[in-house]
């Protein structure tokens, strides 16, 4: 998986073959071809793995600040200028392809719950703690989510900066403060 990460971002999805990934590999070409029939199978099979790596870096710190667990998801999501173009770009394009293959579809349904259970669980918690008010968790969590989405996509694909996004985050965190 780490090889098909580093192939995805270096290639993108439509110039990404086995063997992109082989050369990216330290193990043989056919033991990839002896696991996966073609690259689509591959990606899923990614795809599910980058939801497990999402679900190990993310989770409840009860002993951290709920905000500042906010700011760090919403900043996984729309890192500054890190170096992961490459394989966000290549992400996107996988997303693309969800409308037509319902294989990526469910993929990127469970990474999108995953995502929106993360910044429900930090403004429940938030909440538990008389740090935000009384809110719907899992409407603020869209709302955020939302917005880090739009944000990737609009940085990706023109030359937005993204300064605006921040602004309503920290907008939505000043409206959450008790």
């Amino acid at each position: 998986m780490d090889a098909t990460y580093t192939a995805l971002g270096k290639h993108g999805y439509a110039d990404l073959t086995i063997q992109t990934i082989a050369d990216e590999f330290s193990k043989s070409k056919s033991l990839l071809y002896y696991h996966y029939d073609a690259k689509d199978d591959l990606l899923v099979d990614f795809l599910d793995w980058l939801v497990e790596e999402f679900a190990s870096e993310v989770g409840a710190d009860p002993a951290g600040n709920p905000e500042d667990r906010v700011r760090d998801l919403f900043e996984m999501l729309v890192p500054e200028d890190d170096g992961s173009e490459g394989i966000r770009l290549s992400l996107l394009e996988l997303r693309m392809r969800a409308p037509r293959d319902e294989r990526f579809a469910k993929r990127f349904d469970a990474l999108d719950e995953r995502v929106q259970a993360e910044f429900a669980a930090a403004v429940r918690e938030g909440i538990a703690r008389d740090r935000f008010r009384d809110v719907d968790a899992e409407f603020v969590a869209d709302t955020l989510y939302s917005l880090a989405t739009g944000t990737t996509v609009r940085r990706l694909t023109t030359d937005y900066d993204g300064e605006s996004a921040q602004r309503g985050l920290d907008d939505v965190i000043d409206r959450l403060r008790a």
